[in-house]
């Protein structure tokens, strides 16, 4: 109360000593600083008539602002009869100052309509508004006009914030015209401009302002170099990066933890990971910044091992991991074999708190969703305390990785009823797990949602609605779907064709590329790669070379690993070793794809011939590269350079019990080198059912019984895993041996697991019967048979036959005709060595 008193005292003595208005209103408002006090001093000016001073209004407007009262602030702008200037920018400060943008906007623009005019305090003031509100590229440019209209475009501080508006609102070509008309330039000026540029990955321009800066005279700064090097992004700006680090190590600047950082990001990008550890190791004091930096750049390149040993000498340095230190290295995790890692810092989250942050939750997610334990997931999906659209989208994505869909459905619905709008992530994840044909309604709902949602033209969404109706193969849906997008760029052409060369519609996948030539007129590596794929002719094979040639991508190694396959493919070795010696950097990639694609022509020679090549350059052939050139030395003359290639497997490492191996058992079977068949499949650490029946069926095939039959403890152990195949090739086995008991355990199995109605397994029964001389046996599983065709005839004639019963082979020969079975040469031979036996060459045969 005192206070007031005493207010009211000065009051009464400026009245009595007859002082100005502007005084009296001076001495009230520097009378404490207080929020309080705004609301005494309005009411006394009320009773004293100041209600229409415009000074007096201003600075009461500028008390309530310091009191953070915008609303009374408001009402006596409101209030005013009249305003100048002042009071308009007066109130805009004070709605900038408590970050009530949008509203500081509104009035500028009521201002504009009035012609009030404006100065560099309205500037300054609506500058700093536009930064964080949301603001036109034609109020930007009324804005810049008015700066012209009232001569403030030589004000280099204004302009500096006009460049940078211009360049938030993406309008670069406006940004450098207010560079350009500026009289007079700062080192602010040309950060703005550079910045600028930066910000829309617009390298080369940012490079350019940075050279001719320095030509200029101007010295640049830890700003100037960040905005730089955040502009490089790819191998193409990596000469561009290596002139500034050069600048900033002959700088003062070149210690700065800034700086190094950005270089640490620049050198991630490009791929060069070990430059970017070397500057990290160089930083006197690395930030948080530079740990985060480093973690995420071996992480987006894949090298999650590294990303987690420098995750844990973070922590040995006792340095505290922040949110995004987190969702990085979980990324990291996403994508390591080891998923203990990740439950390390799913423990470490937990503790630190850290496991409720919106961004690390939704990291967990996608960590738990990518390494296949979606229940863990959904668990710590539920158990955060706020969930957003991202967090709902990547849950989402990952029911769809998992095959999930029935609960990506139900999660998309309790979204849209928890009032999250879907967007076009949402969707494009959500598409994706529409693979089975028998989800086509279910699909279809979500494609009438995404038209509701007026998001159908977007290439994210469309290409998802794309390849769903492509995995239900409506072709003519995916069509309609594409040809409804408005502007498809390049990924969705390709998308397209290669749904189309998937599924084998050849000749739409061409009139599409045909139809992407005229309106695109561009095409990448992808596209020729589906193209050859799908090429039907050698013609259209040899164009397609031609346009790899006019378009320069003869060093593509996927585009010549495709060039390679199609013309061994149409048997034309000698054109694929041509493509082969035209690439002047072969990698193990391409060399690999030449092995495989022409031994698995036969083309013997050109594949030893390439392979020894390969091996002087010390490139690593693949397993099943090595597998594919042993089975074209499965013969005699040949088995000497398969026996080379054993030695490689063995200086390689690669186990015995893979493709290799089996293919180096095989050629040694077949060559009749049993022995050392026998120590590949002795070698090899995982005996599967049909290594062992390879190895018993090479044994019975010379004669080697006993060994063939030693082999069988090995099978009775895998025997419930017998499939088809395994069970035709044992039966054989049986058969030579002439094992009964084997035989019937092998019926039993058949009949337990349905296998019966295989014509081919019915087929080699009967003659695993017959040669073990129980033809009654025999005759009972002919009768029984679901399907008496003519491998089943056969095989019971062929059993008669060597078992002495040639009256009843007979007369199923002359039956078959009855029970809708036609002979072929097979029945004709074995029939007429019986009447040979009979001596009944007289009889007359014929057939129809």
């Amino acid at each position: 109360m005192a206070s007031q008193t005493s207010i009211y005292h000065s009051i009464s003595l400026s009245l009595r000593k007859k002082f100005s208005t502007r005084y009296l209103f001076s001495t009230i408002t520097t009378r404490g600083e207080q929020e309080h006090y705004p609301s005494i001093k309005h009411a006394p000016l009320i009773k004293l008539g100041f209600k229409t001073d415009v000074y007096s209004c201003n600075r009461l407007i500028y008390a309530y602002s310091n009191a953070r009262d915008i609303v009374s602030a408001t009402r006596v702008f409101e209030e005013m009869p009249h305003r100048d200037i002042i009071s308009y920018n007066t109130i805009i400060s004070c709605y900038v100052r408590n970050a009530c943008y949008e509203e500081a906007i509104k009035l500028f623009r009521r201002m504009h309509a009035m012609d009030m005019g404006l100065d560099r305090f309205t500037m300054a003031a609506i500058l700093k508004a536009c930064n964080h509100a949301s603001f036109c590229l034609d109020h930007a440019h009324q804005l810049y006009a008015g700066s012209w209209k009232n001569g403030l475009h030589t004000d280099v501080s204004l302009c500096n914030a006009m460049i940078s508006l211009f360049s938030q609102l993406g309008a670069l070509e406006e940004a450098r015209r207010v560079f350009n008309e500026m009289p007079g330039r700062d080192l602010v000026t040309w950060n703005a401009i550079i910045d600028g540029h930066s910000q829309y990955e617009s390298c080369i321009n940012a490079m350019g302002y940075f050279q001719l800066m320095k030509r200029n005279g101007m010295r640049p700064d830890v700003y100037t170099f960040v905005s730089v090097m955040s502009s490089l992004d790819g191998i193409a700006s990596m000469d561009f990066g290596i002139q500034v680090h050069g600048c900033i190590e002959k700088s003062p600047l070149c210690t700065d933890t800034s700086i190094g950082n950005s270089l640490i990001g620049f050198y991630t990008r490009t791929k060069e990971i070990d430059e970017a550890r070397k500057l990290f190791e160089l930083i006197p004091s690395k930030d948080m910044v530079s740990w985060n930096a480093l973690i995420a750049g071996y992480s987006q390149n894949g090298i999650s091992e590294e990303a987690w040993e420098l995750f844990c000498w973070l922590r040995r340095e006792a340095m505290q991991p922040n949110s995004s230190t987190y969702t990085m290295i979980l990324c990291s995790c996403a994508v390591s074999p080891e998923m203990s890692e990740g439950n390390q810092v799913h423990a470490l989250l937990e503790k630190s708190g850290f496991d409720y942050d919106i961004f690390v939750g939704t990291a967990l997610i996608d960590f738990y969703a990518k390494c296949g334990t979606i229940e863990d997931a959904r668990e710590c999906f539920e158990r955060m305390p706020q969930v957003n659209l991202i967090s709902f989208n990547t849950l989402i994505s990952g029911y769809s990785q998992n095959g999930r869909c029935k609960e990506a459905l139900d999660l998309f619905s309790k979204m849209q009823e928890l009032g999250t709008k879907p967007d076009r992530f949402t969707f494009s994840g959500l598409l994706n797990c529409f693979i089975d044909r028998d989800l086509l309604k279910e699909g279809e709902q979500v494609h009438c949602q995404v038209i509701k949602l007026d998001i159908d033209s977007d290439a994210c969404v469309a290409d998802a609605l794309v390849s769903m109706y492509a995995n239900f193969q409506e072709m003519d849906n995916a069509q309609k779907v594409f040809d409804s997008m408005l502007y498809p760029d390049i990924v969705s052409w390709n998308s397209m064709i290669s749904k189309y060369v998937l599924f084998g519609y050849m000749e739409d996948s061409y009139r599409l590329f045909a139809r992407m030539r005229q309106v695109l007129r561009d095409f990448d590596e992808f596209t020729l790669s589906s193209l050859l794929k799908a090429s039907l002719t050698l013609e259209q094979g040899r164009m397609l070379h031609a346009l790899v040639i006019v378009s320069g991508l003869v060093q593509d190694e996927v585009v010549i690993s495709d060039l390679i396959h199609l013309y061994t493919r149409n048997k034309c070795i000698e054109d694929a070793l041509m493509v082969y010696n035209t690439i002047s950097d072969r990698n193990e990639m391409v060399w690999n794809s030449f092995l495989i694609s022409s031994a698995q022509i036969g083309a013997r020679e050109e594949c030893i011939k390439v392979y020894s090549q390969g091996l002087v350059q010390e490139m690593r052939p693949r397993e099943f590269a090595l597998g594919c050139i042993i089975r074209t030395c499965g013969r005699l003359p040949s088995v000497n350079a398969g026996k080379q290639i054993h030695t490689h497997i063995i200086k390689f490492g690669i186990d015995i019990t893979g493709y290799a191996g089996i293919a180096l058992r095989d050629m040694y079977s077949s060559c009749g080198c049993m022995d050392s068949a026998k120590k590949v499949h002795d070698a090899a650490s995982n005996k599967d059912i049909h290594a062992c029946t390879e190895m018993m069926v090479g044994y019975a095939r010379r004669g080697l019984f006993r060994e063939a039959w030693a082999i069988y403890p090995q099978l009775e152990e895998a025997f419930e895993q017998m499939d088809e195949q395994a069970i035709k090739d044992i039966l054989r086995v049986a058969a030579s041996v002439a094992s009964i008991s084997l035989g019937k355990k092998l019926h039993g199995f058949v009949l337990r697991h349905g296998y019966e109605t295989d014509h081919l397994v019915t087929s080699g029964l009967i003659s695993m019967y017959s040669k073990c001389g129980s033809i009654r046996d025999a005759a009972a599983l002919f009768e029984h048979a679901s399907d008496m065709n003519i491998v089943t005839c056969n095989a019971m004639i062929a059993g008669y036959s060597r078992n002495g019963c040639s009256q009843q082979a007979i007369e199923l020969f002359e039956q078959m005709k009855n029970i809708g079975v036609e002979p072929n040469d097979i029945s004709f031979v074995d029939v007429v060595e019986l009447y040979h036996k009979r001596n009944k060459i007289t009889y007359s045969i014929t057939c129809d």
